[in-house]
């Protein structure tokens, strides 16, 4: 799968800032490649850094877990007919029917915050 231009972008950024604090110069010392320049398995790997570094940009607030701010907000996605529920934080909480209310995910949710 390629790699969509938000995600390429986000790993070009990142290349470039490691340019900027190194003098442009990569792990041995030599001058940093242009980025269309690199090849494209490296090229990926930087696309692969970057979206790591994107996936954990939250600094967790540890006076609210239970917030978005704390990285353990309450997240429902609407997928295939069903509801997902997960924390934030990637554990995942359970899924549903439209048909059910939404109050079921929110108690497994408060179990999952409470026991941080």
């Amino acid at each position: 799968m390629l790699p969509t231009a938000d995600q390429q972008a986000r790993a070009r950024t990142a290349y470039t800032a490691y340019g900027a604090t190194t003098g442009n110069l990569n792990h041995l010392g030599k001058p940093m490649p242009a980025w269309d320049d690199l090849p494209p398995t490296i090229q990926q790997a930087w696309t692969a850094a970057a979206a790591a570094a994107a996936a954990y940009t939250r600094n967790p607030d540890p006076q609210f877990p239970a917030s978005l701010a704390g990285g353990h907000a309450l997240v429902l996605e609407y997928g295939d007919c069903e509801i997902l529920a997960s924390c934030q934080c990637g554990q995942r909480l359970g899924t549903s029917t439209p048909d059910r209310p939404l109050d079921d995910h929110a108690t497994t949710w408060e179990r999952h915050v409470i026991n941080l």
